[in-house]
């Protein structure tokens, strides 16, 4: 993820998210083991392989976008400084907490819009048609032959990606990015002029309900099992986002995150059912879907 050639980074996630995925599948599967065999494996195997998944704070500065208005730029100088040193040393990367790296992206994060990548097209590449060929052959199969079409969205694709692989690591390790569900919230800001694209909106609303554990297959399954504190705070965004996206798994996902903030108030007694039953008296609610 540290190389500086663009589709290499692309190429590292896709093989990380797959790894991630399978992993997943494995987890998933324990669950439904004896507790004997559940404690074995978290003994003898589990704690070994999440010793071996990368940094999380190398998939949280590649959030960070490098960019300006006069088109594709150069590293910055403290990019370069690190690419020339090789591959930051762990022992250099944990002297900074993972709030503290998310403060700086999230601070640093071109709000309503996707800035270009640092340098993404290599030398030998002169007109950048190879590198979005590589790029698309990388994701083919997730994205249906579509082919990527501009170095913008190659950028978003990434980003979208690295948020997708945030979620895997929260859901498989718990612990991983614990506090971090406020700083995440900057990349939702509340006027709708500065909103991200939905594509992004979706992967970052996914990776706050997996942060919450929160995966509602009725109305009885209410309560999540990590709720950050003053959740309440953010409830207005999440009512704007459901009230007023076009997209409707942003409005889907937002909503959840709503109905949690305001079980989170102590209002209604925390029942969702009169959770839902307010919002549906909001203007705009319209087509608005709650959890099924």
């Amino acid at each position: 993820m540290l190389c500086p050639k663009f589709f290499v980074k692309h190429g590292t996630l896709r093989f990380l998210s797959e790894t991630l995925l399978l992993w997943d599948s494995f987890v998933t599967a324990s669950h439904g083991c004896s507790e004997q065999i559940q404690a074995s494996l978290e003994r003898d195997v589990m704690g070994e392989v999440r010793s071996f998944f990368p940094d999380s704070q190398v998939l949280l500065t590649e959030l960070k976008p490098q960019s300006d208005a006069s088109g594709i730029q150069k590293p910055s100088l403290k990019r370069k400084a690190e690419l020339k040193s090789g591959v930051v040393g762990r022992e250099k990367r944990i002297k900074r907490s993972e709030k503290d790296v998310l403060d700086e992206v999230a601070g640093d994060i071109v709000i309503g819009g996707v800035g270009l990548a640092e340098d993404p097209v290599d030398a030998h590449m002169t007109d950048g048609k190879e590198y979005l060929q590589n790029v698309s052959e990388i994701w083919a199969s997730e994205r249906c032959s579509k082919s990527v079409d501009s170095f913008e969205e190659a950028e978003m694709y990434l980003r979208i990606k690295i948020m997708n692989v945030l979620r895997l690591y929260v859901r498989t390790v718990p612990i991983v990015l614990e506090g971090s569900f406020d700083v995440f919230m900057k990349f939702l800001p509340n006027q709708r002029s500065s909103w991200l694209p939905a594509e992004l909106q979706r992967a970052v609303l996914s990776f706050l309900n997996e942060y919450i554990s929160w995966m509602p297959r009725s109305q009885s399954e209410s309560v999540p099992t990590r709720m950050p504190p003053l959740m309440y705070m953010q409830l207005e965004v999440f009512v704007n986002l459901f009230l007023f996206s076009s997209d409707d798994e942003v409005k889907d996902l937002a909503y959840n995150l709503a109905v949690v903030a305001m079980s989170s108030t102590g209002a209604f007694d925390k029942d969702p059912s009169e959770i839902g039953a307010w919002f549906r008296f909001l203007q705009g609610f319209g087509k608005t879907k709650g959890p099924s």
